[in-house]
């Protein structure tokens, strides 16, 4: 067989929808940019925009995981997660207040768990044959990090997490974007197959 078939029969669909990873990458780089441009404002604004981003990014997930279950091997776990940032994203809006006092502890739990989602996400594109699966690990790697020093320092990951918190978004984002691009590559790949 030649490497092309090999590659074809590696490739048993297109994953779907892919332009929701970047629809969730764009949300995330935005929110990271506004926590930037912002940063007198964001620590209170922060957690209601949080919270809304939370609930939207879990509902983009749970439709992506949904609609792929039947290609994507790990797809319930993918479904977890949307839940899981559902549910948080809407307690998170319904009590601003108590948001505020725990956002470091919220933020670094929230970015640890995107960590975790992304290492495992880019294992299954390794299945998939596609080579720059390493980058998207390396990316949950620096993203885990970031979400430990805020957790491991609540006191200065307040004072701090609004840089904390814009980096890793904005990280996140980019990622997430180039998920898409390499699964709209696959795609592509599979329709001319």
């Amino acid at each position: 067989m030649s490497e092309l078939q090999n590659l074809g029969n590696s490739i048993k669909s297109a994953v779907k929808n892919w332009w929701i990873l970047t629809i969730l990458g764009v949300l995330f780089i935005l929110l990271g940019i506004w926590v930037f441009r912002n940063p007198l404002e964001s620590y209170v604004g922060l957690s209601l925009y949080f919270s809304i981003a939370m609930f939207i990014g879990g509902v983009f997930q749970i439709f992506f995981s949904i609609s792929n279950k039947d290609i994507l091997p790990g797809w319930g776990w993918q479904l977890m997660g949307g839940i899981l940032q559902v549910l948080f994203g809407y307690v998170l809006t319904k009590n601003p207040q108590i948001t505020m006092a725990i956002l470091p502890f919220f933020v670094g739990f929230w970015l640890m768990f995107r960590s975790i989602s992304l290492a495992s996400f880019s294992l299954e594109l390794r299945s998939f044959l596609l080579p720059n699966w390493w980058l998207y690990l390396l990316f949950a790697i620096l993203i885990g990090i970031f979400s430990f020093f805020i957790l491991t320092r609540p006191i200065i990951g307040g004072i701090t997490i609004i840089t904390w918190t814009g980096i890793a978004l904005i990280m996140a984002g980019v990622a997430q974007i180039a998920i898409s691009m390499d699964l709209k590559k696959l795609h592509s790949l599979r329709k001319k197959l």
